[in-house]
C-alpha cells in the first residue's frame, strides 16, 4: 500500500508540474522579436533586403543580429534610438543572420551584432561582371549618437549651391550634372530650390537631392547677411509672394521643350511656392510627384549593346605592330565580320572572356571589313576570315619575350580554346615546387630578394598554393606580375604533412605567409 501510494504521489506531481509548465509557456508565447512592428528598424526577409539592396537612392543602414546574441539585445534600444533620430531619412533596417546564414556570408559577417551602411553607388565585380553595391563597416562605439553621427557623413551632398542670380541662371539651364537628358519629347524636370538662412546644408535635403538623382534637381541658396547674394535672394523670394525663410521654390525650366525641332518656346509652367511643412516625408509625397520618373536600376556590364566592351582593346592592323607585336602579354584576338545579327551575342560572349582573362592574358576585338585588318587575320593564321561571310575567327598570340609575328600565332576554334591556349602560354617558371621537406627552406630564402650590392636587402613574403592540379594559369599570371614582392610556390594538397604544417583542413588554400618585421629571425637564423 505505501507503494502504491508513493506511485500516486509522483503521478500527481508529474501531472501538476506538466500542468504548470504548459501554462509558463502558453503565457510565455513565441520569442519576442528584437525589433517591435512599431519600431524604426524594420526587420526585412532576404527578399525585401535584396530590394533595398537595389535601389541606389538612398543610404541604408543594415544591422546583422542573432536572436540569442547577448550583444545584440544590449545593443538594440541604442540601434532604435539611432533609427529613430533619422526617421524617414536614412532607413534601418535589421536581418536575422542567424536564419539566413547565405546573406550573412555575401556581406562577410563573421561576428554579431555587425552594422553596415549601404552606400548609394554600385561597382562591377571585374570577374563576373554582377554589380556589388558597396558598403562601410561600423565598428564604432555601440551606442545611438556615434552611429548616427558615422552614417550622416556617408550621405553624399548632390545639392547645387546657388549664390548669385548668375549661378541661379546656370542651375535653372542646366540643372545638375546628376540629371541626365530628358528624353525627346518629354517636359524637362523642374528644379526645387530652397531658400534658406542656414549656413549648413541639411541632412535632409541632401537625402532628398540623393533619392531624387536623376529626376528632379535640387538646388539650395543660403540667404546669410553680408553676402553679397542675400539680397538678390530676398528679391527672388519676393517675386513669388515668400515673406518669411525658409522656403521651397519650384521654378520651371527656362527655353524650348526637350524635342522641339522647330526651337519654339516651351509653354512655360508657372513657379510654385511649396506651402506644406518642411519636413522629409511631405517634401519628398510634394517633389516626388513633380519629378521624371524613375531611372531603371544599373545594369550588370555584360557587353550588350553598341560601344566599347569593357576590358577589351579595339584592334587594327597598325595597332598591332605598335601594341600586341611588342608585348610579352598573352593576347586574345576576336577578328569578327558583322551581318549575321549575332553581333550582341558576340559582344557578350568577348566581354565574358575579357573577365575570366583578367590579369592572365588582353582580349581584343579587329573589324574584318578593314581590309588592312583582314589581310592581318589571314597571315596570323584565322583560315578563312579574310573572305568569309559573317562570323568570328579567333586568334592566340602566346605570352614570351620578344616581338610577336605570325608564326607565333595559334588559330582558336572558340573562345573556350581561346582561353585555354592563352593561360597555358603562361609560363611557370616564377613557381617553386615545395613538399613537406623543403617548405621551411623556401620560406627562408623567400624572406630575402636580392639587391644591388651594398643596398639593404628587401624582404619579402612568401606565397604557397596547395593544390593536386597543377599550376593554374591565374597563379602562373600573378606569380609573374608579383615575383618582386612575393616569392610563389606551389605543394601537393594530398601531403598530409604539408597540410598538418599549416593546419589545414580544406584544400585547394592559398597561404599569404608575411616575415615578422619586429623579430626576423630565430637564434638559429630561422625566419620567424
Amino acid at each position: 500500500r505505501a507503494r502504491r501510494r508513493r506511485a500516486s504521489d509522483r503521478e500527481r506531481m508529474a501531472s501538476g508540474l506538466a500542468r504548470v509548465l504548459a501554462v509558463a509557456v502558453a503565457l510565455a508565447g513565441p520569442a519576442a522579436a528584437l525589433y517591435a512592428a512599431e519600431s524604426a528598424v524594420m526587420t526585412v526577409e532576404p527578399e525585401a533586403f535584396n530590394a533595398l539592396q537595389a535601389d541606389l537612392s538612398r543610404v541604408v543602414v543594415a544591422e546583422f543580429y542573432a536572436d540569442w546574441c547577448g550583444h545584440c539585445k544590449r545593443f538594440a534600444p541604442s540601434y532604435e534610438k539611432a533609427a529613430a533620430s533619422l526617421k524617414d531619412i536614412v532607413p534601418f533596417v535589421a536581418i536575422n543572420a542567424d536564419t539566413h546564414r547565405e546573406v550573412a556570408a555575401r556581406f562577410g559577417v563573421q561576428g554579431f551584432p555587425t552594422v553596415k551602411v549601404l552606400l548609394p553607388e554600385a561597382k562591377t565585380n571585374p570577374y563576373t561582371g554582377a554589380l556589388m553595391r558597396t558598403s562601410a563597416d561600423y565598428r564604432g562605439p555601440l551606442a545611438a549618437k556615434p552611429l548616427a553621427d558615422f552614417v550622416t557623413a556617408l550621405v553624399p551632398n548632390l545639392v547645387v549651391n546657388v549664390t548669385d542670380e548668375a549661378s541661379l541662371e546656370r542651375f535653372l539651364a542646366e540643372g545638375a550634372d546628376h540629371l541626365p537628358a530628358p528624353p525627346a519629347g518629354s517636359a524637362a524636370a523642374p528644379r526645387a530650390l530652397l531658400l534658406s538662412e542656414k549656413k549648413d546644408t541639411s541632412l535632409m535635403l541632401k537625402a532628398l537631392a540623393l533619392r531624387l538623382r536623376g529626376r528632379l534637381p535640387v538646388g539650395e541658396w543660403k540667404v546669410l547677411e553680408g553676402e553679397s547674394g542675400a539680397a538678390q535672394a530676398r528679391a527672388l523670394a519676393a517675386t513669388h509672394g515668400v515673406e518669411s525663410l525658409p522656403a521651397l521654390l519650384l521654378l520651371p525650366r527656362p527655353g524650348p521643350a526637350p524635342g522641339d525641332g522647330d526651337g519654339a518656346p516651351a509653354a512655360e509652367a508657372a513657379p510654385e511656392v511649396y506651402g506644406g511643412a518642411l519636413k522629409y516625408a511631405e517634401l519628398w509625397a510634394f517633389l516626388e510627384t513633380r519629378a521624371l520618373p524613375p531611372p531603371p536600376p544599373p545594369a550588370a556590364d555584360t557587353g550588350a549593346g553598341p560601344g566599347r566592351i569593357p576590358g577589351v582593346t579595339d584592334l587594327t592592323a597598325q595597332d598591332f605592330d605598335e601594341t600586341v607585336a611588342i608585348d610579352k602579354a598573352a593576347w586574345v584576338v576576336a577578328f569578327d565580320r558583322a551581318g549575321d545579327g549575332e553581333e550582341d551575342v558576340r559582344r557578350q560572349e568577348l566581354a565574358k572572356l575579357a573577365r575570366q582573362l583578367l590579369g592572365q592574358a588582353r582580349v581584343a576585338r579587329a573589324d574584318l571589313a578593314d581590309e588592312a585588318t583582314a589581310a592581318l587575320a589571314e597571315r596570323l593564321g584565322a583560315a578563312g576570315a579574310k573572305d568569309g561571310g559573317p562570323g568570328r575567327w579567333w586568334v592566340v598570340l602566346p605570352y614570351g619575350e620578344g616581338r610577336k609575328g605570325p608564326g607565333d600565332a595559334q588559330a582558336a576554334p572558340d573562345a573556350a580554346a581561346a582561353k585555354k591556349a592563352a593561360g597555358e602560354s603562361l609560363p611557370d617558371s616564377a613557381v617553386a615546387r615545395v613538399n613537406a621537406a623543403t617548405i621551411d627552406q623556401f620560406m627562408m630564402d623567400a624572406a630575402i630578394i636580392p639587391t644591388a650590392p651594398g643596398t639593404p636587402a628587401e624582404r619579402a613574403a612568401a606565397c604557397v598554393l596547395l593544390t593536386d592540379k597543377g599550376v593554374p594559369p591565374v597563379y602562373r599570371a600573378i606569380a609573374l606580375e608579383f615575383s618582386r614582392v612575393f616569392a610563389f610556390a606551389v605543394g601537393q594538397a594530398s601531403d598530409p604533412q604539408l597540410r598538418g604544417r599549416f593546419q589545414l583542413e580544406q584544400t585547394p588554400a592559398m597561404l599569404c605567409l608575411f616575415p615578422d618585421p619586429q623579430k626576423p629571425t630565430e637564434p638559429s637564423g630561422e625566419v620567424r
